[in-house]
């Protein structure tokens, strides 16, 4: 099976019915894509292939370009403030959002290899397409939850101390992340602030990232929320 013929399926299957919603679908990125007050949503599928069969991962991402300007500044690149595996968001939404501090979804599904459809042949890319809408779905709920500053702040900054934050790729990423948001949002930064400085000494041990997170706080420090419109 080739990943073109996964992607011309996704369209046929999906296309109008995410275009009706305000997604476009962009088959070189193997992407639904949607802007909301400057927030660029996406629904996209990562793969892995192997000789008789294709994995196909989903993740929903939300970004905005201020987020990405201020870590583009201290030399830390993201592609979207928060990612998440579809599957991960299913379990959380089962759980009602209640998760152990020290457990992460995403390792667990990743070692089950839960996270992702197997696909070897047509028959088995028409059978999951129930459970894919149903995956969409979700992730449509989420954007129009999230795709604002506030939304995204409560992803990551209801449990600042929390091991393994489900809604992002790393752990430095939670910190960078959470840091941006409580200074955007103009909650009790200082409180944050001493959170996430603790958490990067003691947690992180990359050099470049910790000098990343140095530089963050400076431009942070100098900023007035009130500069910008916050949505």
């Amino acid at each position: 099976m080739k990943i073109n013929s996964i992607k011309d399926y996704l369209k046929v299957e999906f296309e109008q019915s995410m275009l009706d919603l305000g997604f476009r679908y962009v088959k070189k990125d193997f992407a639904f894509k949607k802007t909301m007050n400057k927030f660029k949503c996406e629904i996209y599928f990562l793969t892995n292939t192997w000789v008789y069969e294709v994995d196909l991962i989903p993740y929903v991402g939300i970004t905005h370009p201020l987020i990405t300007s201020i870590c583009n500044h201290c030399n830390y690149f993201v592609s979207n403030v928060s990612n998440l595996n579809l599957f991960v968001l299913e379990q959380i939404c089962l759980r009602n959002g209640i998760i152990a501090n020290g457990e992460s979804i995403r390792y667990d599904l990743q070692l089950k290899q839960a996270d992702r459809f197997e696909l070897s042949d047509w028959n088995r890319i028409e059978s999951i397409q129930p459970r894919l809408k149903s995956l969409l779905n979700l992730a449509i709920s989420f954007i129009d939850e999230h795709a604002c500053f506030q939304g995204l702040n409560k992803l990551y900054n209801n449990n600042p101390s929390e091991e393994y934050n489900q809604f992002c790729l790393s752990k430095h990423m939670h910190f960078f992340m959470g840091i941006i948001l409580a200074k955007l949002c103009e909650e009790d930064y200082d409180y944050y602030k001493r959170i996430y400085e603790r958490r990067v000494r003691e947690e992180i041990d990359a050099i470049e990232i910790k000098d990343s997170f140095k530089r963050l706080l400076t431009l942070l420090d100098g900023i007035n929320p009130s500069d910008f419109i916050i949505q």
